[in-house]
């Protein structure tokens, strides 16, 4: 509608003294942004770990199209502390702040204290596929596979015979929309962007040999010795946790 329609249409005292500038087509990138906050204030008025999920995804969204907003910003770090994921992207995040005041500085050690905790090994787990549990568990560790519906390619350096994450992280993940939910395996992988990723088995589908390559992640060396007939050998210290896979 041009202004001279908007006017007729919406006959307001006063809108004919209003700029031009409030008839003006908004940019995409604006609108997108205006309902997101839409979204997120009506999620804001209920309290649940569903509406929690929800804004986090929101905010995500927000931090994507304003990166350099640091309201949005602690915001996001603040529900991803409270839901206790993604603590290493948190701190990255916080990194990016140019000033640091006493609400970083605590959303800072909530971060670090989460990070130690899922960094920590306290036993090696050692998981063999004579075990009635694990009899569902298809691939091996060092295998190479395709994302179905992501299309990236991986190497599995661990695995699951259930999703073993928290059930804040399934519904931020999307998990209860899988055919299979959480009761399948579940694989860790190094993807060829640079990431670590949580992989469903009924997504993983074995990679296509031309784009297997033995340089496929910066920490292959830390999980695997030599790369031979298109897939990963597994170094000592990955082979007693997974010694059938070898």
């Amino acid at each position: 509608m041009t202004a001279e329609q908007c006017i007729e249409t919406f006959p307001v005292a006063g809108l004919h003294f209003m700029s031009e500038s409030l008839f003006a087509v908004p940019h995409p990138r604006d609108v997108y942004s205006r309902m997101v906050r839409n979204l997120l204030h009506y999620h804001q008025t209920v309290s649940t770990m569903d509406t929690s999920a929800a804004i986090q995804h929101l905010l995500r969204y927000l931090h994507i199209i304003e990166p350099d907003n640091v309201q949005n910003t602690k915001l996001l770090c603040t529900v991803n502390v409270h839901l206790g994921i993604n603590g290493r992207q948190t701190i990255e995040m916080l990194d990016t702040i140019p000033f640091e005041d006493d609400e970083v500085v605590a959303l800072r050690e909530h971060a670090e204290v989460f990070l130690q905790k899922s960094c920590e090994h306290p036993e090696v787990v050692i998981k063999r596929r004579t075990n009635p549990q694990h009899l569902s568990v298809t691939y091996r560790v060092g295998l190479v596979m395709r994302h179905k519906r992501f299309n990236y390619i991986c190497v599995i350096y661990g695995w699951d015979p259930v999703c073993r994450m928290s059930a804040a992280w399934q519904l931020q993940m999307g998990v209860h929309h899988l055919p299979d939910k959480a009761s399948q395996p579940f694989y860790n992988v190094l993807v060829e962007d640079k990431t670590i990723r949580y992989a469903a088995q009924e997504n993983l589908e074995m990679a296509p040999a031309e784009a297997v390559k033995p340089d496929i992640h910066p920490r292959v060396g830390k999980y695997f010795s030599a790369f031979k007939s298109l897939r990963y050998i597994p170094n000592v210290e990955l082979a007693k946790r997974y010694p059938d896979d070898v």
